[in-house]
């Protein structure tokens, strides 16, 4: 079966939507949101949250290295079943590549993201829920195509076929 790269990067960017957003569902249920308040005054309020930069900051990285890590073994899985004769990258080297790959995509985007939609001052991130949920499955798409298609093109190299009537004349 041929591989085919683009599929794995749609597949990737679906199935990293959905895995950030469990993870960020997981991280508020078990309080990794220690304050939640309302923005806004009147009618027109929001639920948010605030939480420390630094804290806000930590669980996004280690989150983005552990949804790249699932992403990885699982892509890696997926393609040996596929074709398990074509030698390939070592697990050993995937992982920790997607680990980087993970948490980078996140610490680049959540910060700005949170910027952009929400606050920053005094150390403290205040970002409306919903937003901060949009926020996170930009990443999720992004970093889940990314490491998704890299440990496949890894785990599935091309293969160099020869075409014996390609310059025949």
């Amino acid at each position: 079966m041929k591989p085919s790269y683009g599929r794995a990067l749609a597949i990737g960017a679906v199935v990293g939507l959905v895995l950030a957003l469990a993870i960020t569902v997981f991280a508020g249920a078990t309080g990794g949101v220690p304050k939640l308040t309302v923005l806004g005054e009147g009618t027109a309020i929001e639920p948010s949250i605030a939480s420390p930069a630094s804290a806000l900051w930590v669980v996004a990285v280690l989150s983005g290295a552990i949804g790249g890590a699932l992403l990885a073994i699982v892509t890696r899985a997926i393609a040996r079943i596929i074709d398990p004769e074509p030698s390939t990258v070592s697990l050993v080297i995937l992982v920790p590549v997607s680990m980087v790959i993970g948490g980078a995509l996140t610490m680049a985007v959540l910060p700005l993201g949170a910027t952009m939609l929400g606050s920053i001052a005094d150390g403290t991130v205040t970002v409306a829920i919903v937003d901060l949920l949009l926020l996170v499955a930009v990443i999720g798409i992004a970093a889940g195509a990314v490491v998704t298609w890299f440990t496949y093109v890894l785990s599935r190299p091309p293969a160099h076929v020869d075409d014996p009537e390609l310059l025949s004349a």
